[in-house]
Protein backbone atom coordinates (compact mmCIF):
# COMPACT_ATOMS: atom_id res chain seq x y z
CA UNK A 1 0.00 0.00 0.00
CA UNK A 2 1.14 3.49 -0.46
CA UNK A 3 1.60 4.84 2.56
CA UNK A 4 1.24 8.51 4.01
CA UNK A 5 4.85 9.45 5.55
CA UNK A 6 4.93 13.43 4.54
CA UNK A 7 4.61 15.36 7.84
CA UNK A 8 4.85 18.68 6.52
CA UNK A 9 1.75 17.64 4.01
CA UNK A 10 -1.00 16.65 7.15
CA UNK A 11 0.62 19.84 8.95
CA UNK A 12 -0.14 22.26 5.85
CA UNK A 13 -3.70 20.78 6.32
CA UNK A 14 -4.36 21.22 9.41
CA UNK A 15 -2.50 24.53 9.38
CA UNK A 16 -5.27 25.27 6.69
CA UNK A 17 -8.09 24.39 8.38
CA UNK A 18 -7.25 26.44 11.29
CA UNK A 19 -6.77 29.84 9.50
CA UNK A 20 -10.33 28.94 8.33
CA UNK A 21 -11.80 28.34 11.76
CA UNK A 22 -12.23 25.16 12.13
CA UNK A 23 -10.61 23.34 15.05
CA UNK A 24 -9.03 20.21 14.33
CA UNK A 25 -11.75 18.08 15.88
CA UNK A 26 -14.88 19.67 14.10
CA UNK A 27 -17.25 17.08 13.15
CA UNK A 28 -18.76 17.90 9.60
CA UNK A 29 -22.69 18.67 9.38
CA UNK A 30 -23.21 15.48 7.53
CA UNK A 31 -22.61 13.54 10.33
CA UNK A 32 -25.77 14.73 12.36
CA UNK A 33 -29.28 14.99 11.08
CA UNK A 34 -29.72 18.64 12.33
CA UNK A 35 -28.25 22.11 11.04
CA UNK A 36 -26.14 23.55 13.26
CA UNK A 37 -26.68 27.27 11.28
CA UNK A 38 -30.08 26.93 11.80
CA UNK A 39 -29.95 29.25 15.13
CA UNK A 40 -29.05 32.11 12.15
CA UNK A 41 -32.06 33.62 10.95
CA UNK A 42 -33.24 32.13 8.35
CA UNK A 43 -36.73 32.47 8.45
CA UNK A 44 -37.11 33.25 4.76
CA UNK A 45 -36.44 29.23 3.74
CA UNK A 46 -39.72 27.26 3.80
CA UNK A 47 -40.11 23.91 3.24
CA UNK A 48 -42.46 24.58 -0.07
CA UNK A 49 -39.85 25.07 -3.03
CA UNK A 50 -39.44 28.84 -2.41
CA UNK A 51 -36.39 30.61 -2.36
CA UNK A 52 -35.20 33.96 -2.10
CA UNK A 53 -31.21 33.89 -1.91
CA UNK A 54 -30.07 31.47 -4.42
CA UNK A 55 -30.09 31.98 -7.86
CA UNK A 56 -33.42 30.48 -9.53
CA UNK A 57 -31.70 28.55 -11.65
CA UNK A 58 -29.50 26.68 -9.16
CA UNK A 59 -31.90 25.82 -6.95
CA UNK A 60 -34.39 24.64 -10.23
CA UNK A 61 -31.95 22.83 -11.55
CA UNK A 62 -30.39 21.30 -8.30
CA UNK A 63 -34.40 20.26 -7.27
CA UNK A 64 -34.55 18.73 -10.84
CA UNK A 65 -31.91 16.19 -9.77
CA UNK A 66 -34.04 14.57 -6.56
CA UNK A 67 -35.82 12.04 -8.28
CA UNK A 68 -32.64 10.71 -9.61
CA UNK A 69 -30.16 10.98 -6.44
CA UNK A 70 -29.46 7.63 -5.97
CA UNK A 71 -27.39 7.40 -9.72
CA UNK A 72 -23.97 9.15 -9.76
CA UNK A 73 -25.34 11.30 -12.86
CA UNK A 74 -28.05 12.89 -10.45
CA UNK A 75 -25.24 13.27 -7.93
CA UNK A 76 -23.00 15.14 -10.22
CA UNK A 77 -25.60 17.27 -11.17
CA UNK A 78 -26.86 18.12 -7.86
CA UNK A 79 -23.61 19.11 -6.81
CA UNK A 80 -22.91 21.19 -10.33
CA UNK A 81 -26.17 22.94 -9.46
CA UNK A 82 -24.75 24.12 -6.19
CA UNK A 83 -21.91 25.78 -8.20
CA UNK A 84 -24.55 27.50 -10.32
CA UNK A 85 -25.37 29.87 -7.57
CA UNK A 86 -21.77 31.65 -7.63
CA UNK A 87 -20.52 30.88 -10.61
CA UNK A 88 -21.65 31.74 -14.12
CA UNK A 89 -22.15 30.17 -17.64
CA UNK A 90 -22.17 27.09 -15.93
CA UNK A 91 -22.27 24.22 -18.18
CA UNK A 92 -23.21 20.62 -16.67
CA UNK A 93 -23.06 19.03 -20.07
CA UNK A 94 -19.81 20.01 -20.38
CA UNK A 95 -19.15 19.14 -17.00
CA UNK A 96 -20.38 15.80 -17.50
CA UNK A 97 -18.07 15.58 -20.85
CA UNK A 98 -14.88 16.56 -19.48
CA UNK A 99 -15.28 13.52 -16.53
CA UNK A 100 -16.39 10.79 -19.23
CA UNK A 101 -13.12 12.08 -21.38
CA UNK A 102 -10.92 11.46 -18.07
CA UNK A 103 -12.71 8.23 -17.73
CA UNK A 104 -12.19 6.95 -21.48
CA UNK A 105 -8.23 7.81 -21.07
CA UNK A 106 -8.49 5.70 -17.99
CA UNK A 107 -10.55 2.61 -19.70
CA UNK A 108 -8.08 2.82 -23.08
CA UNK A 109 -5.20 2.13 -20.58
CA UNK A 110 -6.36 -0.95 -19.08
CA UNK A 111 -7.59 -3.33 -22.22
CA UNK A 112 -7.79 -6.12 -19.72
CA UNK A 113 -10.79 -4.15 -17.87
CA UNK A 114 -9.42 -5.74 -14.29
CA UNK A 115 -10.47 -3.59 -11.63
CA UNK A 116 -6.43 -3.26 -10.23
CA UNK A 117 -5.24 -2.68 -13.63
CA UNK A 118 -7.67 0.75 -14.23
CA UNK A 119 -7.27 1.56 -10.54
CA UNK A 120 -3.35 1.84 -11.31
CA UNK A 121 -4.34 4.22 -14.34
CA UNK A 122 -6.69 5.87 -12.31
CA UNK A 123 -3.65 7.19 -10.37
CA UNK A 124 -1.80 8.10 -13.27
CA UNK A 125 -3.90 9.87 -15.12
CA UNK A 126 -5.96 11.85 -12.12
CA UNK A 127 -2.70 12.47 -10.31
CA UNK A 128 0.18 12.16 -11.71
CA UNK A 129 -0.67 13.95 -15.08
CA UNK A 130 -3.42 15.79 -14.60
CA UNK A 131 -2.07 16.85 -10.92
CA UNK A 132 -5.35 16.98 -9.15
CA UNK A 133 -4.65 17.36 -5.36
CA UNK A 134 -6.14 19.38 -2.05
CA UNK A 135 -5.71 22.81 -1.87
CA UNK A 136 -3.59 23.19 1.39
CA UNK A 137 -3.11 27.35 1.10
CA UNK A 138 -6.64 27.69 0.36
CA UNK A 139 -8.40 25.01 1.57
CA UNK A 140 -12.11 26.75 2.66
CA UNK A 141 -12.29 29.36 -0.78
CA UNK A 142 -15.39 28.28 -2.02
CA UNK A 143 -14.37 27.91 -5.29
CA UNK A 144 -12.84 24.29 -3.71
CA UNK A 145 -15.91 23.41 -3.29
CA UNK A 146 -17.70 23.92 -6.82
CA UNK A 147 -17.29 21.25 -9.59
CA UNK A 148 -16.61 23.22 -12.68
CA UNK A 149 -13.62 25.19 -10.66
CA UNK A 150 -12.52 22.00 -9.09
CA UNK A 151 -11.95 21.01 -12.53
CA UNK A 152 -10.18 23.87 -13.92
CA UNK A 153 -7.68 24.63 -11.06
CA UNK A 154 -7.17 20.80 -10.30
CA UNK A 155 -7.38 22.06 -6.50
CA UNK A 156 -10.17 20.92 -4.19
CA UNK A 157 -11.86 20.02 -0.85
CA UNK A 158 -11.70 16.05 0.14
CA UNK A 159 -15.61 15.95 -0.63
CA UNK A 160 -14.83 17.54 -4.38
CA UNK A 161 -12.10 15.33 -5.62
CA UNK A 162 -13.33 12.04 -3.89
CA UNK A 163 -16.85 12.97 -6.48
CA UNK A 164 -14.65 13.55 -9.74
CA UNK A 165 -12.46 10.29 -8.74
CA UNK A 166 -15.75 8.82 -8.32
CA UNK A 167 -17.61 9.64 -11.50
CA UNK A 168 -14.02 9.49 -13.28
CA UNK A 169 -13.55 6.00 -11.90
CA UNK A 170 -16.90 4.52 -12.11
CA UNK A 171 -16.90 5.61 -16.09
CA UNK A 172 -13.77 3.73 -16.27
CA UNK A 173 -15.24 0.76 -15.03
CA UNK A 174 -14.84 0.86 -11.50
CA UNK A 175 -17.23 0.80 -8.52
CA UNK A 176 -16.79 3.42 -6.12
CA UNK A 177 -18.23 4.60 -2.98
CA UNK A 178 -17.45 7.93 -0.29
CA UNK A 179 -17.21 7.61 3.03
CA UNK A 180 -18.29 10.27 5.07
CA UNK A 181 -15.84 10.12 7.71
CA UNK A 182 -15.56 12.79 10.77
CA UNK A 183 -13.15 15.48 9.61
CA UNK A 184 -12.02 14.08 5.88
CA UNK A 185 -13.85 12.77 3.31
CA UNK A 186 -12.43 9.28 1.23
CA UNK A 187 -13.91 6.46 -1.22
CA UNK A 188 -13.58 3.17 -1.30
CA UNK A 189 -12.67 1.22 -4.80
CA UNK A 190 -14.36 -2.39 -5.08
CA UNK A 191 -11.06 -4.78 -6.52
CA UNK A 192 -10.27 -8.20 -6.39
CA UNK A 193 -13.95 -9.01 -4.13
CA UNK A 194 -12.45 -6.15 -1.64
CA UNK A 195 -12.59 -2.63 -0.85
CA UNK A 196 -10.12 -0.77 -1.24
CA UNK A 197 -9.71 2.64 0.59
CA UNK A 198 -8.37 6.11 -1.37
CA UNK A 199 -7.81 9.33 -0.29
CA UNK A 200 -7.89 11.80 -3.49
CA UNK A 201 -7.13 15.00 -1.18
CA UNK A 202 -3.64 13.13 -0.55
CA UNK A 203 -2.62 12.32 -3.96
CA UNK A 204 -4.82 9.04 -4.35
CA UNK A 205 -3.37 7.44 -1.56
CA UNK A 206 -4.14 3.90 -1.06
CA UNK A 207 -4.95 2.86 2.89
CA UNK A 208 -5.58 -0.10 4.48
CA UNK A 209 -8.44 -0.19 7.26
CA UNK A 210 -5.47 0.33 9.87
CA UNK A 211 -4.16 3.12 7.89
CA UNK A 212 -7.42 4.99 7.24
CA UNK A 213 -8.09 5.32 10.68
CA UNK A 214 -4.19 6.31 11.35
CA UNK A 215 -5.07 9.08 8.96
CA UNK A 216 -8.17 10.23 10.37
CA UNK A 217 -6.88 10.49 13.83
CA UNK A 218 -3.74 13.02 12.59
CA UNK A 219 -6.78 14.90 10.97
CA UNK A 220 -8.91 14.98 13.93
CA UNK A 221 -6.21 15.56 16.06
CA UNK A 222 -7.38 12.56 18.47
CA UNK A 223 -7.86 8.91 18.45
CA UNK A 224 -11.40 8.22 17.02
CA UNK A 225 -13.14 4.81 17.98
CA UNK A 226 -12.23 2.18 15.22
CA UNK A 227 -16.35 1.45 14.61
CA UNK A 228 -16.91 0.03 10.93
CA UNK A 229 -19.91 3.01 10.73
CA UNK A 230 -16.69 5.61 10.45
CA UNK A 231 -15.74 4.45 7.32
CA UNK A 232 -19.24 3.04 5.92
CA UNK A 233 -20.24 4.07 2.71
CA UNK A 234 -22.13 6.95 2.27
CA UNK A 235 -25.47 8.24 0.52
CA UNK A 236 -25.66 11.04 -2.43
CA UNK A 237 -28.08 12.74 0.47
CA UNK A 238 -24.90 13.02 2.88
CA UNK A 239 -22.24 13.44 -0.31
CA UNK A 240 -24.14 17.17 -0.90
CA UNK A 241 -24.94 17.79 2.69
CA UNK A 242 -21.14 17.58 3.28
CA UNK A 243 -20.75 20.23 0.56
CA UNK A 244 -23.14 22.33 1.26
CA UNK A 245 -22.24 21.88 5.42
CA UNK A 246 -18.46 23.37 4.31
CA UNK A 247 -20.22 26.12 2.36
CA UNK A 248 -22.21 27.14 4.89
CA UNK A 249 -19.53 27.03 7.48
CA UNK A 250 -17.18 29.08 5.61
CA UNK A 251 -19.77 31.45 4.64
CA UNK A 252 -21.30 32.18 8.29
CA UNK A 253 -17.62 32.83 9.29
CA UNK A 254 -17.22 35.45 6.63
CA UNK A 255 -20.53 36.97 7.21
CA UNK A 256 -21.85 36.49 3.38
CA UNK A 257 -25.23 35.85 4.84
CA UNK A 258 -26.73 35.67 1.37
CA UNK A 259 -24.76 33.17 0.64
CA UNK A 260 -25.18 31.13 3.57
CA UNK A 261 -29.06 31.83 3.18
CA UNK A 262 -28.45 30.88 -0.31
CA UNK A 263 -26.87 27.26 0.69
CA UNK A 264 -29.37 26.61 3.75
CA UNK A 265 -32.22 27.23 0.92
CA UNK A 266 -30.79 24.02 -0.82
CA UNK A 267 -30.14 22.24 2.21
CA UNK A 268 -33.57 22.75 3.28
CA UNK A 269 -34.73 21.51 -0.26
CA UNK A 270 -32.80 18.40 0.02
CA UNK A 271 -33.96 17.72 3.69
CA UNK A 272 -37.36 17.71 2.21
CA UNK A 273 -36.66 14.98 -0.46
CA UNK A 274 -36.80 11.04 1.07
CA UNK A 275 -33.49 10.35 1.67
CA UNK A 276 -32.19 7.37 -0.43
CA UNK A 277 -30.35 4.26 1.46
CA UNK A 278 -27.28 3.11 1.05
CA UNK A 279 -28.29 0.39 -0.74
CA UNK A 280 -30.14 2.35 -3.10
CA UNK A 281 -27.19 3.72 -4.91
CA UNK A 282 -26.62 2.74 -8.04
CA UNK A 283 -23.95 3.51 -10.78
CA UNK A 284 -25.59 5.83 -14.03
Amino acid sequence: MARFSTRFSMDSFRAARARAGYRSRDVPFAQSNTHPLHCMETSTVSRHNTFVACRPEAYQFFQEQFPHLETSEGLLRAAVAISMHALDDVDPDRVEQRLQTLGLRVRERAPSRRAAAILANMHSVLFDEEGFAGDMERYYNALNSYVPAVLNTRRGLPVLLALIYKIVGESAGLTIQGINAPGHFLVRVQCDNAWMIVDPFFGGQMLTRHEAFDQLDRIAGQRLPRTDNLLAAATHHQWLTRILGNLRQLFATEGRRDDLTAMTELATALDAFPQETTRDIVAA
